[in-house]
């Protein structure tokens, strides 16, 4: 049985490095991304005039994995009850709703608008 892209050449790809390089996305941890939107909406004190604050960054993210190891997923019965499965999750972090999308490079944490 076939890969159902074996016939299809690629004719872009984008990586994390990429867009960490190019400030979309911050480098949490080793396999672990927020888009910078998440990571300002859910953690603002992060950013700084002399750059990014790495002790916010690691609270936000302690809560976030807090958010993710009690399974407070936010609003599963409704809007996203039908999308969640292993390797995608909702969960309220700090008040906001933030998606956990797990694939071959990690975890990454966006915003639904980030989308």
């Amino acid at each position: 049985m076939s890969d159902l892209f074996d016939d299809f050449e690629v004719i872009s790809t984008y990586t994390n490095e990429q867009a960490c390089e190019d400030g979309l996305k911050v480098k949490l941890a080793h396999g672990l991304y927020a888009t910078r939107n998440c990571l300002q909406t859910i953690c603002p004190e992060a950013f700084t005039s002399d750059g990014l604050d790495h002790r916010a960054v690691i609270t936000a993210f302690i809560d976030a994995m807090r958010a993710y190891d009690a399974g407070m997923y936010f609003d599963h019965t409704a809007k996203y009850k039908d999308e969640c499965d292993a390797y995608f999750a909702v969960y309220s972090v700090r008040g906001h709703t933030v998606w956990f999308i797990l694939d071959g490079a990690g975890m990454h944490l966006i915003l639904p608008e980030d989308h």
